[in-house]
């Protein structure tokens, strides 16, 4: 959501609902995006980076799904899943570059061996590589959830 956009929500709310929903929702920024009116997510290079406002607070993330799930758990004090996310954020760019590196060895074998060794570690790195996402996944649905009944709390 665009801050013309969020201009014309407090035109057309008092301030107590405007308040409300800003705390509610995520939206576009021209810097980043903006969550729950105390978060700010901000790309640099290919990271994410997460800041609090008026804190010192900040995370840095390969994606800004993962970045936009550990705020939302982060802002529930669900500590604990907040921390999983940012592992699993870490594991899955670990993967992704691991599965790399096996596929540009495995085009560079000369031999059958090694060939095949390579070919099976690339296996080894898409299982670990889905086993994440399939994990990220469901802190991904349990944050989506709780977002939009804070979305239809703050409408009401």
């Amino acid at each position: 959501m665009s801050k013309k956009k969020i201009d014309m929500l407090k035109n057309m709310f008092d301030n107590n609902d405007t308040q409300s929903l800003i705390e509610s929702i995520i939206y576009e920024t021209k810097d980043g995006y903006q969550l729950f009116g105390e978060y700010h997510i901000e790309k640099v290079g290919n990271k994410f980076i997460v800041s609090k406002n008026k804190t010192d607070l900040t995370e840095i993330f390969s994606n800004l799904k993962n970045a936009i799930v550990w705020t939302t758990m982060y802002k529930r004090d669900k500590l604990v899943d907040a921390n999983r996310v940012k592992d699993l954020d870490i594991l899955l760019e670990g993967a992704v570059v691991s599965y790399e590196i096996h596929k540009k060895l495995a085009k560079k074998a000369k031999d059958l061996d090694t060939k095949t060794l390579h070919i099976v570690k690339l296996q080894e790195d898409q299982m670990k590589q889905q086993a994440i996402i399939e994990e990220l996944d469901r802190f991904v649905i349990n944050a989506k959830n709780w977002q939009y009944r804070q979305f239809k709390e703050a409408a009401k």
